[in-house]
């Protein structure tokens, strides 16, 4: 996940070799965060909880298929 910064959109890349990387969502919809946790559960990824400088700590859950 990219877009800890304000600035920056929440983005979602994924790699099957760590090298080679390949955007999969632009626009994801839910604020930007870090500290936060994900998980690829019956091929949905979840992305939950975090920080956002302005918001500040989030609380919440958000699936992409």
């Amino acid at each position: 996940v990219e877009g800890a910064s304000i600035d920056s959109p929440a983005v979602i890349w994924s790699s099957s070799n760590g090298k080679d990387w390949e955007q999969e969502y632009q626009e994801t919809g839910f604020p930007n965060r870090h500290d936060n946790s994900m998980v690829v559960f019956l091929d949905k990824i979840y992305v939950m909880l975090g920080y956002n400088g302005d918001i500040g700590y989030l609380n919440d859950i958000w699936t992409l298929n």
